[in-house]
């Protein structure tokens, strides 16, 4: 079992691909594997995610995170929408899909809509633009994510990042 601390300082975006909505009816697909990471909000409907026996469901206000080169499948529950951020990064923020109820959804929300508003606007300075957003919803969700380790696990990968060991 290797425990990896992913910080925020260490991950950078390869490249931006582009934020959509996605809107479905009730349905079930598979997905091949895609060169890119997907960050999305989901503003209506509830999902069920399904790769390597393992089952993710994610509901209205949920974020999820997929990461690149995977294969899954997934059924939605309902009508559904999603704001879909498509991305290359430099690393596994997380090696699965991982899902994240945000404490705030409606900034969680807000950010999602504003990364789709800067990209739909266009402009000399959309990506940058959208990159910064990208960048504090990862905040979100890293920040999240290490909230949710136990303290004494937490409290070790600080000490061995204070002593300068890899902890990867």
């Amino acid at each position: 079992f290797i425990l990896r601390k992913v910080k925020l300082m260490d991950i950078y975006i390869k490249s931006f691909l582009g934020v959509f909505i996605n809107r479905r009816k009730k349905e079930a697909f598979f997905t091949s594997p895609r060169d890119f990471s997907v960050l999305s909000f989901r503003t209506k409907g509830n999902a069920v995610f399904y790769r390597n026996w393992k089952t993710v469901h994610v509901s209205e206000n949920d974020i999820l995170y997929v990461p690149e080169n995977i294969f899954y499948s997934q059924e939605s529950e309902t009508e559904d929408e999603i704001i879909a951020i498509h991305f290359k990064v430099n690393a596994d923020l997380f090696p699965d899909l991982t899902s994240l109820t945000p404490k705030d959804s409606k900034i969680a929300e807000e950010l999602f809509k504003k990364a789709y508003s800067l990209y739909t606007a266009g402009g000399e300075n959309a990506h940058f633009l959208c990159l910064s957003v990208i960048y504090e919803i990862l905040n979100l969700f890293l920040t999240k994510n290490a909230e949710s380790l136990p303290p004494i696990l937490s409290k070790a990968i600080d000490i061995m990042d204070a002593k300068s060991f890899d902890s990867s």
